[in-house]
């Protein structure tokens, strides 16, 4: 009897989202805007350039007002939540880490980034 009483006491528990479930705590599902997160991901590379005193093309181009994001592949996919992810960790790199993300051959891609791996444009 007693079994009973605790298998029912932890039914509800067993059957609800776990938090980080996609759809978890009642977040919908949504596509990554590419356009809200181009602007946002150079806006965020320009602030951090000047920050870390980084003087690299990727920082121009990023501090530069008339050129436009960088666009993912059509063919990429990502969620909104990849977006922040990956805004947040660029966000709280130190400038060390930042400087091998904007350095001008070979940079660095944080992994939380890399949402469009195998992806052909």
């Amino acid at each position: 009897m007693r079994r009973m009483v605790v298998l029912f006491a932890l039914a509800p528990l067993l059957l609800a989202t776990t938090p980080g479930d996609i759809g978890g705590c009642d977040d919908e599902v949504k596509d990554l805007d590419q356009n809200v997160f181009g602007a946002e991901r150079k806006k965020l590379d320009c602030q951090r350039c000047r920050d870390c005193a980084l003087s690299t093309k990727r920082c121009s181009i990023a501090c530069n007002d008339k050129i436009q994001p960088n666009t993912l592949p059509t063919t990429c996919r990502p969620l909104a939540r990849d977006g922040q992810v990956c805004l947040h960790v660029l966000q709280s790199a130190s400038c060390g880490d930042y400087a091998g993300y904007v350095i001008d051959n070979a940079p660095l891609t944080p992994s939380e980034c890399e949402f469009c791996l195998g992806v052909t444009p």
